[in-house]
């Protein structure tokens, strides 16, 4: 049966046909000014047409996304009064119109496809795949987005600073990426912003907030880091009113990888320089909730519930983990078979530590996790796109505000 995309392909080529002076061959592409926005119309609804037909149910969710961030956006814009929230320009086109968000990703395989590179099937396999992999990196981002912004909204923000800190990634190779124990530097104060941005860093000098507030909800300053990415520098001065974690003997006790959640909360009530750096390249403020964003329809097995208990237990947050499920989870679905325990492995590689590798017996880390710990730390929460429905961590965040208040206050440290 001949798809709808596959009748606007054979009209793009009756286009093509018509107009001679449009060249498309293996080494060039030449199509005349004057007639390049009719050749592209038909371009875009080839496009569009695919993506349409072939991923109605992942458009379907999208588009429930799109609103759902566009609202967010909005009341953290007139809420704080922003200038902007600035993503990437991917994740961007995706949530204005998930459509054309998706077709992006084919464009240059339906030119191979003109070309006469590859066949229709050629082009159907190779569109599916790279849409497919596109919806999927994006439409996580974008319910971590919303999230995060809902987040905000619940918390009430008066006041918004920004952190400082220097990129490293520059292309393919890490150039000025420079090793921690050869650089040490006084991390900059936050500044008070009009702007939101998240940032897709992957190696930077310091790891700093995505958003520092302080929230009118804990009258207190609250931090969101949504993303862990590598620090390279040693802090010269941090702050005493943090709880530090060691993230040499982290990485000694639970190797280096699948260490982090997807979002990290801390609270202050003094300074919202006390959040200005949230980790250096030794060691990592020990976050007071710790939250993961779970996006999928099915997310809940043994293998991702086992990354949630290890980031738990990595990181071991004051007041535990939240996980945000867009589905509603049964309430059989997030607990261990019956000998009701995890298994927590360490390992130095993205292999280990999953699917029980290793037992509690081969490394002096690991641990079982009994069923009743895991309920206590570990708190799953049915939100959809409810914004209400996540009071919960909102009320673990002022329970922190109190717990700092009670504390004496010390100042800061040199750390040489």
């Amino acid at each position: 049966m001949v798809e709808t995309w596959q009748i606007s392909y054979e009209e793009l080529k009756q286009f093509i046909t018509a107009h001679p002076s449009i060249e498309i061959d293996a080494t060039s592409i030449v199509i005349p000014g004057d007639i390049r926005p009719g050749f592209y119309s038909l371009f875009d609804k080839v496009r569009a047409g695919f993506v349409k037909e072939r991923f109605a149910s992942q458009l379907e969710k999208s588009y429930v996304l799109s609103v759902a961030y566009s609202e967010a956006a909005k009341a953290a814009k007139e809420e704080m009064h922003l200038e902007s929230i600035e993503i990437d320009a991917s994740l961007n086109w995706f949530l204005l119109d998930p459509v054309n968000g998706l077709m992006r990703v084919i464009f240059d395989p339906l030119f191979e496809l003109l070309k006469g590179k590859v066949d229709l099937e050629g082009f159907t396999r190779t569109g599916e795949t790279a849409i497919s992999e596109s919806y999927k990196m994006l439409f996580r981002e974008g319910y971590e987005r919303w999230g995060s912004l809902a987040l905000l909204n619940l918390l009430t923000p008066e006041r918004l600073w920004a952190g400082k800190t220097q990129d490293f990634y520059t292309g393919p190779t890490m150039e000025g990426d420079i090793i921690g124990s050869n650089q040490g530097d006084f991390v900059p104060d936050v500044v008070e912003s009009k702007k939101i941005v998240f940032d897709n860093l992957v190696r930077a000098s310091f790891v700093v907030p995505n958003q520092l507030i302080y929230s009118g909800r804990t009258q207190a300053f609250v931090s969101l880091l949504l993303r862990w990415y590598l620090p390279r520098w040693k802090a010269r001065l941090v702050s005493e009113k943090m709880d530090w974690i060691d993230l040499k003997q982290t990485y000694k006790d639970f190797g280096n990888a699948n260490l982090w959640p997807d979002m990290m909360v801390h609270v202050t009530d003094e300074n919202p320089d006390d959040l200005k750096m949230i980790a250096d390249y030794y060691r990592l403020a020990r976050p007071d909730v710790i939250i993961e964003f779970m996006e999928e329809d099915d997310w809940y097995d043994a293998k991702r519930v086992e990354d949630i208990v290890r980031h738990n237990r990595v990181l071991n947050p004051s007041l535990g983990s939240y996980v945000v499920s867009r589905v509603k989870v049964p309430p059989e679905a997030f607990k261990p078979q019956e000998a009701s325990t995890v298994v927590l492995s360490s390992g130095t590689n993205p292999s280990e530590g999953m699917e029980g590798s290793l037992s509690p017996a081969e490394t002096p880390i690991a641990r079982a996790l009994s069923l009743a710990e895991l309920q206590d730390k570990i708190h799953v929460l049915d939100v959809g796109y409810d914004v209400t429905k996540l009071e919960p961590i909102v009320e673990a965040i002022v329970q922190a505000t109190e717990k700092v208040k009670a504390e004496k206050p010390r100042g800061t440290q040199p750390t040489g």
